[in-house]
C-alpha cells in the first residue's frame, strides 16, 4: 500500500530532477535558438503570407459578385444579399462590390509594400494589382452591360477578360503564399 509519505517523497524527487533538466537544457535552447532563429523575420514571412492570402480571397470576392450579377439578370433572380441595409439590384450591388474591392485591394497592397518585400514579392504584388485592376473595370463594363439586358455580351467580357485576370492574379498569390509559408516553417524549426 503506497503511503502518503511514499507520494510525497516521489513528487520532491520529480520535481528536484525535473528542475535540474530544465536548468541543464534551457541555456543550451536558448544558444540555439540565438544562433539561426529569427524571430522578426519569422513574423514578417507570416505577415507577408495573410497578405497574398487577403489578396486572394478579395480577387475571389470580386468574380463571385460578377457571376452573380450575370445569374441575377439573366434568371430574374435575386442572389445577392442586402447591402448598406438597402436593396440595389443586381447592376447596384455589382457596382458597389466593384467599388469596395478596389478599396480593400488598394488596402491590402499597402499594407504588403510596408512590409519590405523582397523583389519577387514586390513583383507578384504589381502582377495582382493590374489583374485585380483589369477585374474592376470588366465588373463596371458589365454593369452597364447588364443594365441594358445585355446578359450575352456581359458573360463573354466575363470569360474573356475577368477570368484570365483571375487565374493570373490567383496564381501569384498563391506562388508567393505557399514559397512564403514553406520560408517560415523552415524558420520556425530553428526557433524551437
Amino acid at each position: 500500500m503506497i503511503t502518503k509519505l511514499a507520494v510525497a517523497q516521489v513528487l520532491r524527487v520529480s520535481t528536484v530532477v525535473l528542475s535540474s533538466a530544465i536548468a541543464v537544457f534551457a541555456p543550451v535552447r536558448s544558444i540555439a535558438q540565438s544562433a539561426d532563429c529569427q524571430v522578426q523575420e519569422l513574423f514578417r514571412q507570416q505577415e507577408a503570407v495573410a497578405v497574398f492570402r487577403r489578396l486572394h480571397l478579395e480577387i475571389g470576392t470580386l468574380m463571385q459578385a460578377q457571376s452573380e450579377a450575370i445569374l441575377e439578370v439573366d434568371h430574374d433572380v435575386v442572389i445577392s444579399s442586402l447591402d448598406d441595409g438597402g436593396f440595389f439590384g443586381p447592376t447596384g450591388f455589382l457596382g458597389k462590390r466593384m467599388d469596395k474591392g478596389q478599396s480593400e485591394i488598394k488596402s491590402i497592397l499597402i499594407a504588403g509594400r510596408r512590409l519590405g518585400m523582397d523583389d519577387e514579392a514586390v513583383a507578384r504584388m504589381d502582377e495582382i494589382e493590374a489583374s485585380a485592376d483589369e477585374i474592376i473595370a470588366v465588373g463596371h463594363e458589365m454593369v452597364t452591360l447588364l443594365g441594358d439586358g445585355q446578359t450575352k455580351q456581359a458573360t463573354t467580357l466575363y470569360a474573356r477578360s475577368s477570368v484570365p485576370a483571375q487565374v493570373a492574379a490567383v496564381g501569384a498569390a498563391y506562388t508567393m503564399s505557399s514559397g512564403l509559408e514553406r520560408k517560415a516553417k523552415v524558420m520556425s524549426l530553428k526557433c524551437r
